[in-house]
């Protein structure tokens, strides 16, 4: 038998018992690098813009870093969203996915800020309201007395109240 063949036939063999552990050993590496899954596209704009705004009150914000990822499923009939997690598991925030459909631009920003405030920021619900019966916090739980309209006019009291809380 030639040489030649002989040592092609020895590389294809160990390519062959080889390339398994090459490719178990990239995912890992992917999940290890990342430790979380992958966060929908779409909610990741928002997770940038969460963290650009909190940098316009001098804070810092890195969502990824936190371990938090997001993804658009489908919650029962009462949620637009949650945030979840665990000791052991990363912060996981889901939206809606029949709530995102029909929500416009600054729908899916107070959305995602709530959930970011709980998730990242670990606030819990507020419903105080002004004497007016307006909401005072972007963390309002949807079940009070109050109402939150969330526009262009109330965006940045929203904003510093969910900032200036830390």
């Amino acid at each position: 038998m030639n040489i030649s063949i002989t040592v092609t036939i020895f590389l294809k063999y160990l390519c062959f018992l080889f390339m398994p552990v090459i490719f178990i050993t990239c995912s890992l590496s992917e999940y290890n690098l990342h430790n979380n899954a992958p966060t929908d596209p779409a909610i990741q704009e928002y997770f940038d813009r969460f963290e650009t705004e909190a940098s316009f009150f001098g804070l810092e914000f890195d969502v990824a870093g936190k371990n938090i990822y997001g993804i658009i499923s489908d919650l029962d009939s009462n949620r637009i969203g949650n945030c979840s997690f665990s000791k052991n598991h990363p912060r996981r925030i889901t939206i809606d996915r029949e709530y995102w459909d029909g929500a416009n631009d600054m729908e899916r920003e107070y959305v995602i800020f709530h959930e970011l405030g709980h998730c990242y920021l670990e606030r819990i619900h507020d419903n105080s309201k002004s004497g007016s019966g307006m909401c005072r916090s972007i963390m309002q739980s949807g079940e009070s007395d109050c109402y939150l309209i969330y526009n262009d006019k109330t965006r940045d009291y929203y904003l510093k109240e969910l900032f200036n809380r830390l």
